[in-house]
């Protein structure tokens, strides 16, 4: 997932698909304050018969085309919800709720909603959007084969305060007893196109760990070799796998449309099995907002593969996946991660979402 911090996010609403695929993931200049027929509180004004939602969507990100393409498909617009979509970079996108930049509810990267939902942001957790699959990579020919065999040698981060290098710190520690920060003998704290361009280059690093565009990329490279994923990963330790992206919904919102949100859920399941039947027509209309190189066959098809293999968007949310977020969340802390992890309480079931309504 990239972590940058860009001036400004904008409104997508409007991009019609020649726009999109002729700009890539170039964005509009200037920005769109709001929608309309939009109220303050995310309820109609009376210009129309939907409930607005307005939500941030990270730039680049590899579910920001699923959401593109179910609401070509009126996934949302039929069952009463007129969904706006703003494309902001990471140093928005990570303010979604503490400074109340979406309406009712929003996806958000979820080191930055754990920190949320155990403060005193008015927001709880409702499902999770995308799988944490940044990876960690060597060059083919390396005799590394595992995060323990990094000890002594130069690594890659992206930023030691991303939340890649945090989940990682945690995860390595709890699965390989690796301290990250300490056991290499070097750590190079790059941008991950950097990263990939030294590993590309066999110079520099013997290690990279990469956002998700660079991760694709790298995936397709057969010079270079993933050590460390994350999902298939921490879900055989754990029974599920990390998510990167979940779904946080304000209190007030929630209280008064309880409803509305199982709504908005529903249409996301939707979209997601639709992005996986009609992969290539949503590609080729919005990969592009993904940030994937649609003239890469290799990049699009380690994209189908991940889709396919459920590897990206998972549809379920129980009990269990909250606990085991809870647990990951409370790793981190430990880690120095999260000034404070948040409990079970900040999460809901959908059947706790219904029994409301």
């Amino acid at each position: 997932m990239e972590e940058h911090d860009y001036s400004q996010g904008q409104l997508y609403r409007s991009l019609d698909r020649r726009q999109v695929l002729s700009g890539g993931a170039a964005l509009l200049a200037g920005g769109v304050a709001g929608c309309l027929g939009m109220g303050d509180n995310g309820e109609d004004d009376g210009s129309g018969d939907l409930t607005n939602i307005h939500m941030l969507n990270l730039e680049g990100s590899m579910f920001v085309p699923v959401f593109f393409y179910g609401r070509e498909q009126d996934l949302w617009a039929s069952r009463g919800i007129d969904l706006s979509i703003e494309v902001a970079g990471f140093g928005k996108f990570s303010r979604t709720f503490s400074e109340g930049l979406a309406t009712g509810l929003s996806p958000l990267s979820s080191l930055p909603l754990a920190g949320n939902l155990a403060g005193d942001t008015g927001v709880k957790c409702f499902g999770q959007t995308m799988n944490f699959i940044n990876q960690c990579f060597v060059q083919n020919d390396s005799d590394i084969e595992e995060p323990g065999d990094l000890e002594g040698m130069t690594v890659g981060v992206p930023g030691r305060g991303s939340s890649t290098t945090r989940y990682y710190i945690a995860q390595w520690a709890e699965l390989y007893d690796f301290d990250l920060m300490n056991d290499p003998t070097e750590i190079v704290d790059s941008p991950t196109s950097t990263l990939y361009n030294f590993l590309e280059g066999n110079e520099e690093i013997d290690a990279g760990i990469l956002f998700t565009g660079d991760t694709i990329k790298a995936l397709a490279n057969d010079d270079l070799r993933s050590i460390y994923n994350p999902v298939p990963a921490w879900e055989e330790q754990h029974g599920y796998p990390p998510s990167v992206t979940m779904f946080g919904v304000f209190d007030d919102f929630l209280n008064e449309n309880p409803s509305v949100v199982m709504d908005f859920w529903d249409g996301w399941t939707e979209a997601v099995e639709l992005f996986r039947d009609e992969f290539d027509q949503a590609m080729n209309q919005y990969g592009a907002v993904g940030g994937i190189d649609l003239s890469s066959e290799g990049e699009v098809d380690e994209v189908r593969q991940l889709v396919n293999e459920g590897q990206l968007f998972p549809t379920d949310w129980d009990e269990e996946w909250i606990q085991m977020n809870v647990d990951l969340f409370k790793l981190v802390e430990q880690y120095g991660g999260l000034d404070a992890a948040p409990d079970t309480d900040s999460f809901l079931t959908h059947e706790e979402i219904q029994d409301m309504s």
